[in-house]
């Protein structure tokens, strides 16, 4: 005897494709949201930055290193002191930067940001030529150094990548140069943002260094 199924009644078919069209709902979604993924990010330095103060050496007003709201309306770290040794003081400004799911990270793995900032400086109070060197650069979650990152500013020409205009005090703090800017793309893991500030020395407090500094950086999605 041969036996044959039966053929699948209408209602059998319009059951099997209720369930079918979620699936395929869902699956025309997907493009759309991966596409939003790669956006901008601002940071703050308000949030996740960390001052040594100092790493080596001694400030007659350690205080000064701080953020300063820059005239222009922009913040600004700044290294506003001199040193209290012979061999000057350095200073460390660090801020993470987190890389992975855009759900809860700064930065989303895998898009390409353009990074920027500015730099700022500001004459002494009593107009000594002494010039802090400001060194930039980042540093990946494997260890290594984000390759164009590394740049050094000051306001003394032939010690450092840039040679920063040294601002009057009139003026206030405010941009007085762009930060060389670089690219990368990120990988996951956190991302060590770091400003090394060599300060240089002198015999009392009443002399100052130059002010040097910069806004906090940010990171263009394209």
């Amino acid at each position: 005897m041969t036996m044959t199924s039966p053929a699948p009644s209408r209602r059998t078919l319009a059951k099997g494709a209720a369930w079918a069209a979620p699936v395929l709902l869902a699956s025309t979604a997907i493009p759309a949201y991966a596409a939003s993924m790669c956006e901008s990010y601002r940071s703050n330095f308000n949030s996740g930055f960390s001052l040594q103060n100092p790493v080596s050496g001694s400030l007659w007003v350690p205080g000064s290193n701080r953020v300063y709201n820059g005239n222009d309306g922009v913040p600004y770290f700044y290294a506003g002191t001199s040193g209290g040794n012979p061999e000057g003081a350095l200073i460390r400004h660090t801020g993470l930067i987190s890389s992975g799911d855009p759900s809860n990270s700064n930065l989303k793995t895998g898009c390409t940001y353009q990074v920027s900032y500015d730099i700022s400086s500001i004459a002494s109070i009593t107009g000594a030529d002494l010039h802090p060197i400001m060194t930039i650069y980042m540093v990946s979650p494997s260890g290594a150094e984000v390759a164009g990152s590394r740049v050094s500013y000051s306001g003394t020409a032939g010690v450092a990548t840039v040679q920063v205009p040294v601002g009057a005090r009139s003026g206030g703090i405010r941009k007085q140069a762009t930060g060389r800017g670089f690219s990368f793309t990120a990988e996951a893991g956190t991302y060590r943002w770091v400003a090394e500030i060599w300060i240089p020395h002198a015999p009392n407090a009443g002399r100052t260094a130059s002010g040097l500094g910069y806004s906090a950086p940010v990171f263009t999605a394209g």
